[in-house]
């Protein structure tokens, strides 16, 4: 009911992306530009990030939300796009079902990391999954400190559970993963400013990476190898 009495909730965070117009361009190029043969989303909120994938792309597109308010919402809003599967549950164990999928596609996948929300924080164990279990796939967080643009904000739930290159880098070290983030600077950003972060560790998929303009290498390249 919230869909019909509530409509203005239907541009959540002021619209796809948080209203990130630079970040739209990107996320449009990378669907674009990349071979991506199925897109997985976590934190599927009001479905208006998920809407504008399906407008992007044809693949199959998984989209998990573990609240069942949230999740009844966005089925109605998603239920006429028929490449979108929405998941009600945690995004750990939506990961876990689809690594024993055996149809589901093990490689070229691309992620959408957004189910971080308070005390119960599962990147950590949401990126062991994914680069334990797919191979040349890319990671894309949102709400992620950019460490060399204060501008843009992050999520931060207190000691050990701030999204920043920290929080990840030993999962970055051990899978050998570089790290990218947007071109554009916060000034130039619109809508709520939020940093985000793309993740790869396949040497093919880094070099088209390095490729794409709107997109920048970290300075380290990996976190935690010398430079």
């Amino acid at each position: 009911m919230d869909y019909f009495r509530f409509p203005e909730q239907r541009k959540s965070w002021g619209g796809p992306l948080n209203g990130q117009e630079k970040r739209q361009a990107l996320v449009a190029k990378l669907f674009k530009e990349l071979p991506i043969k199925a897109v997985i989303e976590t934190g599927t909120f009001r479905g208006t990030t998920t809407e504008y994938f399906a407008k992007l792309t044809q693949v199959p597109i998984y989209t998990v939300e573990a609240n069942q308010r949230l999740y009844g919402f966005s089925w109605i809003r998603l239920k006429k796009f028929h490449n979108v599967r929405l998941l009600q549950m945690d995004s750990r164990a939506a990961l876990r079902l689809l690594t024993q999928d055996g149809v589901f596609p093990k490689s070229g996948v691309f992620f959408y990391l957004d189910a971080h929300w308070g005390q119960d924080l599962p990147l950590a164990e949401e990126l062991q999954q994914i680069f334990a279990n797919w191979q040349k796939s890319w990671v894309y967080i949102d709400d992620f400190k950019i460490e060399d643009d204060a501008g843009y904000g992050y999520d931060d739930y207190g000691s050990g559970k701030s999204l920043t290159l920290e929080y990840i880098s030993e999962i970055v070290k051990t899978y050998q993963i570089s790290v990218f983030y947007p071109a554009a600077s916060s000034e130039e950003e619109t809508g709520a400013r939020r940093g985000s972060v793309l993740l790869a560790n396949d040497p093919a998929l880094i070099s088209e990476l390095r490729a794409i303009d709107l997109l920048r290498a970290y300075p380290s390249q990996r976190v935690g190898d010398p430079s």
